[in-house]
């Protein structure tokens, strides 16, 4: 989100810009499935569990990240857990 300068929105106003704008948002925000009416939603969610946001914990998940992205429907939640190191 860093890119389109949207990190720093509400998630309200993140999901309302994300609408048929994208088919799937990747997030560590856990609790992003519960505090957003999913059936509304035109993306997916892909929510990474990851240690600490650091590329060096994406790594090693990244093939599940890949295929849960590709998975999700419009509405739907995957949850992507790292291994415990």
């Amino acid at each position: 989100m860093s890119e389109v300068q949207w990190r720093t929105l509400p998630d309200a106003e993140l999901t309302a810009r994300a609408q048929r704008r994208f088919d799937v948002l990747v997030t560590i925000d856990k609790g992003f499935e519960f505090e957003t009416n999913l059936k509304n939603l035109t993306f997916g969610i892909v929510i990474v569990h990851v240690k600490r946001n650091r590329i060096e914990y994406y790594r090693p998940i990244f093939p599940a990240l890949v295929e849960a992205v590709e998975r999700v429907k419009a509405g739907g939640v995957i949850h992507v857990w790292a291994v415990p190191a």
